[in-house]
Protein backbone atom coordinates (compact mmCIF):
# COMPACT_ATOMS: atom_id res chain seq x y z
CA UNK A 1 0.00 0.00 0.00
CA UNK A 2 1.22 3.60 -0.88
CA UNK A 3 2.77 5.18 2.74
CA UNK A 4 1.30 8.43 2.14
CA UNK A 5 -2.03 6.93 1.75
CA UNK A 6 -1.60 5.92 5.35
CA UNK A 7 0.45 8.86 6.70
CA UNK A 8 -3.22 10.14 5.19
CA UNK A 9 -5.35 8.19 7.34
CA UNK A 10 -3.12 8.64 10.43
CA UNK A 11 -3.08 12.14 9.83
CA UNK A 12 -7.04 12.42 9.27
CA UNK A 13 -7.52 9.69 12.55
CA UNK A 14 -9.25 6.71 10.76
CA UNK A 15 -8.53 3.61 11.79
CA UNK A 16 -9.62 2.50 7.93
CA UNK A 17 -10.54 3.87 4.56
CA UNK A 18 -13.61 2.56 2.80
CA UNK A 19 -13.43 3.27 -1.31
CA UNK A 20 -16.30 3.58 -3.86
CA UNK A 21 -14.73 5.48 -6.82
CA UNK A 22 -13.23 3.54 -9.51
CA UNK A 23 -10.65 6.06 -10.12
CA UNK A 24 -9.18 5.79 -6.65
CA UNK A 25 -9.88 1.66 -6.46
CA UNK A 26 -7.65 1.83 -9.79
CA UNK A 27 -5.13 4.25 -7.97
CA UNK A 28 -4.64 1.97 -4.95
CA UNK A 29 -5.26 -1.53 -6.43
CA UNK A 30 -4.43 -1.77 -10.19
CA UNK A 31 -8.29 -2.97 -10.55
CA UNK A 32 -9.25 -1.82 -14.54
CA UNK A 33 -12.76 -3.02 -13.60
CA UNK A 34 -15.67 -1.34 -12.03
CA UNK A 35 -18.06 -1.86 -9.60
CA UNK A 36 -16.10 -2.65 -6.59
CA UNK A 37 -15.13 -1.29 -3.31
CA UNK A 38 -11.87 -1.23 -0.81
CA UNK A 39 -11.18 -1.34 2.28
CA UNK A 40 -7.74 -0.28 3.37
CA UNK A 41 -6.41 -0.74 7.22
CA UNK A 42 -2.83 -0.31 8.17
CA UNK A 43 -1.89 -3.84 7.86
CA UNK A 44 -4.23 -5.34 5.53
CA UNK A 45 -6.04 -4.29 2.39
CA UNK A 46 -9.42 -5.97 1.36
CA UNK A 47 -10.78 -5.66 -2.33
CA UNK A 48 -14.92 -6.42 -2.06
CA UNK A 49 -16.50 -7.32 -5.16
CA UNK A 50 -19.41 -9.70 -6.78
CA UNK A 51 -18.61 -13.14 -8.38
CA UNK A 52 -18.47 -11.73 -12.00
CA UNK A 53 -15.17 -9.96 -11.22
CA UNK A 54 -13.72 -12.13 -8.56
CA UNK A 55 -11.59 -13.79 -10.59
CA UNK A 56 -9.75 -10.65 -12.15
CA UNK A 57 -9.91 -9.05 -8.56
CA UNK A 58 -7.37 -11.75 -7.47
CA UNK A 59 -5.23 -11.45 -10.62
CA UNK A 60 -5.13 -7.77 -10.53
CA UNK A 61 -4.94 -7.08 -7.04
CA UNK A 62 -2.56 -9.16 -5.73
CA UNK A 63 -1.57 -7.13 -2.58
CA UNK A 64 -5.17 -7.52 -1.54
CA UNK A 65 -7.72 -10.40 0.08
CA UNK A 66 -10.10 -10.05 -2.67
CA UNK A 67 -14.04 -10.56 -0.52
CA UNK A 68 -16.55 -11.96 -3.03
CA UNK A 69 -20.61 -10.59 -2.14
CA UNK A 70 -23.51 -10.57 -3.98
CA UNK A 71 -24.86 -7.57 -5.94
CA UNK A 72 -27.58 -6.55 -3.36
CA UNK A 73 -26.30 -4.03 -1.22
CA UNK A 74 -26.74 -5.83 2.08
CA UNK A 75 -23.99 -8.38 1.38
CA UNK A 76 -21.63 -5.10 1.01
CA UNK A 77 -23.09 -4.16 4.64
CA UNK A 78 -23.01 -7.80 6.22
CA UNK A 79 -19.18 -7.83 5.28
CA UNK A 80 -17.59 -4.26 6.50
CA UNK A 81 -19.61 -5.00 10.06
CA UNK A 82 -17.51 -8.51 10.38
CA UNK A 83 -14.11 -6.80 9.20
CA UNK A 84 -15.14 -3.68 11.30
CA UNK A 85 -15.41 -6.34 14.62
CA UNK A 86 -12.67 -8.68 13.01
CA UNK A 87 -10.25 -5.16 12.89
CA UNK A 88 -11.46 -3.30 15.75
CA UNK A 89 -12.17 -0.33 13.80
CA UNK A 90 -13.37 2.69 15.43
CA UNK A 91 -13.12 5.14 13.08
CA UNK A 92 -13.30 4.93 9.20
CA UNK A 93 -13.35 7.15 6.32
CA UNK A 94 -14.85 7.16 3.63
CA UNK A 95 -15.32 9.52 0.15
CA UNK A 96 -18.13 11.06 0.73
CA UNK A 97 -18.81 12.85 -2.76
CA UNK A 98 -19.17 9.14 -3.99
CA UNK A 99 -21.00 7.43 -0.86
CA UNK A 100 -24.03 7.95 -1.69
CA UNK A 101 -26.89 9.09 1.38
CA UNK A 102 -28.54 5.31 1.53
CA UNK A 103 -24.71 3.50 1.83
CA UNK A 104 -24.29 6.10 4.26
CA UNK A 105 -27.62 5.85 6.66
CA UNK A 106 -26.75 1.79 5.86
CA UNK A 107 -23.53 2.11 7.04
CA UNK A 108 -24.50 4.56 10.01
CA UNK A 109 -27.43 2.23 11.30
CA UNK A 110 -24.90 -1.10 10.80
CA UNK A 111 -21.76 0.66 12.49
CA UNK A 112 -23.06 2.89 15.80
CA UNK A 113 -20.10 2.79 17.72
CA UNK A 114 -17.98 3.52 14.79
CA UNK A 115 -16.97 7.32 13.56
CA UNK A 116 -17.58 7.45 10.22
CA UNK A 117 -15.62 10.14 8.44
CA UNK A 118 -16.14 12.05 5.32
CA UNK A 119 -13.45 13.12 3.51
CA UNK A 120 -12.74 12.88 -0.32
CA UNK A 121 -8.92 13.78 0.07
CA UNK A 122 -6.74 10.99 1.35
CA UNK A 123 -5.82 8.97 -2.13
CA UNK A 124 -6.28 12.30 -4.24
CA UNK A 125 -3.74 13.98 -2.16
CA UNK A 126 -1.57 11.32 -3.33
CA UNK A 127 -2.75 10.82 -6.89
CA UNK A 128 -1.96 14.59 -7.29
CA UNK A 129 1.58 13.91 -7.34
CA UNK A 130 2.94 12.01 -9.89
CA UNK A 131 6.04 9.85 -9.30
CA UNK A 132 8.67 8.85 -12.22
CA UNK A 133 6.74 5.53 -13.46
CA UNK A 134 3.16 8.03 -13.93
CA UNK A 135 4.85 10.47 -15.73
CA UNK A 136 6.47 8.18 -18.03
CA UNK A 137 2.92 6.47 -18.10
CA UNK A 138 1.68 10.25 -19.07
CA UNK A 139 3.93 10.76 -21.76
CA UNK A 140 3.41 7.32 -23.49
CA UNK A 141 -0.80 8.27 -23.80
CA UNK A 142 0.28 11.17 -25.26
CA UNK A 143 2.35 9.73 -27.59
CA UNK A 144 -0.01 7.49 -28.50
CA UNK A 145 -2.97 10.08 -28.44
CA UNK A 146 -0.35 12.42 -31.02
CA UNK A 147 -0.07 9.44 -33.25
CA UNK A 148 -3.34 8.10 -33.36
CA UNK A 149 -5.02 11.83 -33.88
CA UNK A 150 -2.66 12.22 -36.70
CA UNK A 151 -3.57 8.99 -38.20
CA UNK A 152 -7.46 9.52 -37.69
CA UNK A 153 -7.82 12.96 -39.42
CA UNK A 154 -7.78 11.73 -43.16
CA UNK A 155 -10.52 9.45 -42.08
CA UNK A 156 -12.89 12.08 -41.04
CA UNK A 157 -15.59 12.96 -44.14
CA UNK A 158 -18.12 15.36 -44.45
CA UNK A 159 -21.51 13.54 -43.60
CA UNK A 160 -19.67 11.02 -40.67
CA UNK A 161 -21.66 10.45 -37.75
CA UNK A 162 -20.27 11.15 -34.81
CA UNK A 163 -20.64 7.88 -33.29
CA UNK A 164 -18.99 6.49 -36.80
CA UNK A 165 -15.89 8.92 -35.73
CA UNK A 166 -15.70 7.96 -32.42
CA UNK A 167 -15.61 4.26 -32.93
CA UNK A 168 -12.97 4.60 -35.30
CA UNK A 169 -10.97 6.86 -32.92
CA UNK A 170 -11.48 4.39 -30.21
CA UNK A 171 -10.36 1.43 -32.53
CA UNK A 172 -7.18 3.51 -33.50
CA UNK A 173 -6.54 4.23 -30.14
CA UNK A 174 -6.48 0.63 -29.05
CA UNK A 175 -4.65 -0.02 -32.25
CA UNK A 176 -1.84 2.02 -31.12
CA UNK A 177 -1.29 0.44 -27.75
CA UNK A 178 -3.95 2.47 -25.33
CA UNK A 179 -5.77 0.65 -22.77
CA UNK A 180 -8.81 2.73 -23.19
CA UNK A 181 -10.19 6.14 -23.15
CA UNK A 182 -10.11 8.31 -20.10
CA UNK A 183 -13.50 9.95 -20.90
CA UNK A 184 -16.45 9.71 -24.06
CA UNK A 185 -14.83 11.52 -27.17
CA UNK A 186 -17.14 14.68 -28.09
Amino acid sequence: MNQEILKNMKKHQCDALFLKNDSNIRYVSNFTGSDSYVLILNNVNYFITDPRSNEQAEEECPDFQVETIGRDFSFLIQLLVKLVDKHNIKSLAFEENHVSFSLYQALKTALPHVQLIPNDNIVEKVRYSKNQTEIEHIKKAVQITDMTFKQFLPFLKIGMTELEAVLKLEFMLRENGSQGIAFSPI
